[in-house]
Formats: C-alpha cells, structure tokens, sequence
C-alpha cells in the first residue's frame, strides 16, 4: 500500500501508537507494520465526515442527496474515491482506475465470488472529487 502524504502516515501512526510520520520506512520494513496500516486505511475514515472503505463496502454507508448529485455512489469505486480520488476520480476514465477495477475483479474470481458479482458502481471516473490534497483536514 502506498502512502504519499504525511496525513496518512500521521494520521495511521496515532491509531496504531506508532511514529510513522518520522518513520515512514517501518510499513516497509515491518510486514506486520504494514498489514496494521493496511487494515487501518480500510476500516478508518480518511477525512472526518467521510466513510470508511469498509463502510462504504458492508453497506452501512448510504450517499447524501449531495452525494447523488455528484454521482457518488456505494460499491468500490467509492472506495478508489476516498484512497486516491484526487487522481482518479472525477475526470472519465483514467487508466489507474482501470487497473485498480481490473485487480480487484481477479481478485473476486480468485477468492470464489466472481467478477459477476462486483456491483454496479466499480468505476469512480463520473463521481465528483470527495477532496484534494490541498483541501484542509
């Protein structure tokens, strides 16, 4: 997984007591390190009033009329939205996207689900940005 802003090492490393903000480089080195970061990133929200990927994916996330309006829609492009939307989300489509659907479609036919049953809302290229790396925390 990767990190490319200090507000991720920030905010991961107080969840898990751990100064990653100065010590990027144990998520590397630390498999157990990063498997914590890994699970952290899809349980935690990213920004306040926002939903975890987790949430967004059990279904205990509903869009806002808002949200509707912006084309922000539940199922894993919602999830490439709140990782990495400011880069590919928001403009059609962009192949980052792309290959993320494509990982996780091989994905479901590896564990036995089945890319038949993804969801409708794989892509994030129509949704509105949810942020920006300059917007503030």
């Amino acid at each position: 997984m990767l990190f490319a802003r200090n507000y991720n090492y920030g905010r991961l490393g107080k969840f898990l007591k751990l100064n990653l903000l100065h010590r990027p480089d144990w998520v590397a080195a630390n498999s157990t390190i990063a498997f914590q970061t890994a699970i952290a990133t899809w349980m935690l929200p990213v920004r306040e009033k926002q939903p975890s990927c987790h949430d967004v994916m059990t279904g205990k996330w509903t869009p806002s009329k808002n949200d509707s309006v912006n084309n922000i829609t539940p199922g894993f492009g919602m999830t490439i939205n709140i990782l990495n939307g400011f880069v590919e989300c928001g403009h059609g489509e962009d192949i980052r996207m792309t290959d993320r659907i494509s990982h996780y479609m091989t994905f479901l036919d590896l564990i036995g689900i089945g890319r038949d049953n993804a969801g409708p809302y794989t892509g994030c290229g129509l949704q509105k940005m949810l942020y920006t790396p300059f917007d503030k925390m």
